[in-house]
């Protein structure tokens, strides 16, 4: 019959006969009705961060803090500092790779709140190693590859705490996200030059620009043109494999029978509403509990570590559905209203800093330490993905990527898959 998941929000039983009854207990529909003034949000926003960090500092054992060099978990640290009598643990991963390490941003936070600091360095050559761990951990193929440091580093810090705090779901309640900008750089061309947007986006595919950020963009520009659904589903599939790439990679018969299951439909189908709300719906009721939650709890459970989001508060998340977009989001200045909270109590410097994310440099580690994989489970004849994904497509990706063009993501995602066929495919 199958194994499912509960959609987000849901409780199900299991009735005699086999059928199953769900119920859905809440729906975080944004309604805007907020009445009160940008400084009654400020304030209440502030209080009710606050009393959500204070609540799950609330255990009977030692509880840490994950920290990076971002706005998210710099205020869940500063908050624990200010409400607990003592030096609170802080926990970090980097790479030793420029641009993608904050370990010095987390350093001179944790020194600053006194707290009782431990970092750790995540090593390409200790991947491979961990591939097949995580593909048995997340039973489905599940390739957000934020997976291997969040593995790595709740493994270290169980060896000190046995409940650790994280900046999960600030950047879907508060519009954190980069590609939230792009989005609405492309709306504001397409209600102010519709006439021309057809033309500069396919002047920009026609110049061969095979750099993912650019064909990202190009196709925004197309696909806003038709509805902002389908906008914005264009620009969250490309980081990865959008409609456009799906009939080149994969195989025919199996391209044909998956359409119903296609990303960007999917994307678009959940992205209920207009504009910036039917984004920020998407990523708060699918992106973050399929993805960002999944990673977390199977990542932070594996070694018996439990993990606690503040952002995630059912009372904060409440107020939030209720203010009006135009608080959440400003051309060039995500997240106003969280940054407008709580910056008396951090530097100055933690709300300068670009977004990163827990960015993993996967252009880098296939040119070297995960190329050898790669080609033993994507490109070895007779491999499994063979029967759904076309190997010289699969190996163009590989290629470019060698020559510069980053395709880690596309390339993690090919190798999780097969990995995970491997293992279980043939049952």
């Amino acid at each position: 019959m199958g194994i499912r998941c509960l959609p987000p929000a849901h409780y199900g039983f299991v009735q005699a006969d086999g059928s199953v009854s769900l119920t859905r207990y809440e729906s975080y529909e944004r309604t805007g009705d907020f009445r009160g003034s940008y400084a009654d949000a400020v304030e209440e926003v502030r209080r009710l961060v606050n009393e959500s960090v204070r609540l799950r500092m609330i255990a009977d054992v030692p509880v840490g803090t994950f920290l990076s060099g971002g706005i998210d978990s710099s205020i869940v640290a500063t908050l624990m500092a200010r409400n607990f009598d003592g030096p609170i643990q802080t926990f970090t991963m980097g790479f030793p790779t420029f641009g993608f390490d904050e370990r010095e941003e987390a350093r001179d936070l944790a020194r600053r709140l006194g707290a009782d600091h431990h970092e750790y360095e995540a090593q390409p050559g200790d991947i491979p190693a961990l591939i097949d761990t995580l593909v048995s951990l997340y039973d489905a193929p599940f390739a957000d590859a934020s997976a291997l440091p969040t593995w790595l580093l709740a493994r270290a810090t169980r060896q000190h705490v046995k409940a650790v705090m994280t900046g999960d779901g600030g950047d879907e309640l508060f519009a954190g996200y980069r590609r939230y900008q792009a989005f609405l750089q492309a709306k504001k061309l397409r209600d102010h030059h519709l006439d021309g947007l057809a033309g500069m986006a396919a002047h920009l595919l026609s110049m061969g620009l095979r750099q993912p950020r650019y064909q990202r963009f190009a196709r925004l520009l197309e696909a806003i043109r038709r509805s902002d659904g389908e906008g914005y589903a264009s620009l969250f599939t490309g980081s990865y494999f959008s409609a456009p790439d799906e009939p080149a990679l994969l195989q025919p018969d199996f391209c044909a029978a998956t359409q119903a299951s296609a990303s960007e439909p999917f994307v678009r189908d959940h992205a209920r509403g207009a504009g910036l709300s039917a984004a920020l719906h998407f990523d708060l009721t699918s992106y973050l509990p399929d993805d960002l939650n999944v990673k977390m709890d199977r990542a932070s459970m594996a070694h018996g570590l439990e993990a606690r989001a503040p952002f995630l508060d059912q009372e904060l998340v409440r107020f939030v559905m209720t203010l009006p977009l135009s608080l959440l989001l400003k051309e060039r200045m995500p997240k106003p209203l969280l940054k407008a909270a709580f910056q008396d109590l951090l530097p100055k410097e933690v709300f300068r800093r670009p977004k990163r994310g827990f960015q993993v440099p996967l252009g880098q580690w296939f040119r070297r330490d995960l190329r050898g994989l790669y080609v033993e489970r994507c490109l070895t004849s007779g491999v499994s993905i063979h029967q759904f994904c076309r190997p010289q497509e699969m190996e163009r990706y590989l290629r470019e990527n060698d020559r510069g063009l980053d395709q880690g993501n596309r390339l993690w995602m090919l190798l999780v898959l097969a990995t995970w066929l491997e293992h279980y495919g043939k049952s």
